[in-house]
């Protein structure tokens, strides 16, 4: 299956300039969802492209639809869709600290 996907200068502008955002902010999913729609511009094939950023072909699939169809609200960044945390950012920090100092300050004989 090949894709070609022509776009106009400033899309591929604005495009890149996200990409250099995204590497600067090290945010990866942001940066295989670009790439993914900027490659297939230089002609590579699907298979390679899926391989390189560690995807399916499904998953560029439905970026590039999804980027066609809501074009730069396809690109922001979504709320994870998973369970809220049951600790507290201090309890959190508790736990790291009793980790930290080990079995014996917690009453073990030994560590």
């Amino acid at each position: 299956m090949a894709i070609t996907i022509t776009f106009c200068r400033p899309t591929l502008k604005q495009l890149t300039h996200l990409l250099q955002s995204a590497f600067r902010a090290g945010n990866l999913g942001q940066i295989k969802r670009l790439t993914a729609l900027l490659l297939p511009c230089d002609l590579q094939p699907v298979n390679r492209l899926a391989e390189r950023l560690g995807v399916c072909k499904q998953t560029l699939s439905n970026w590039v639809d999804a980027f066609l169809l809501k074009r730069w609200a396809s690109l922001r960044p979504r709320k994870a869709s998973a369970r809220p945390a049951k600790l507290t950012a201090a309890q959190k920090q508790r736990l790291c600290e009793l980790i930290s100092a080990g079995r014996e300050a917690a009453g073990y004989a030994s560590g």
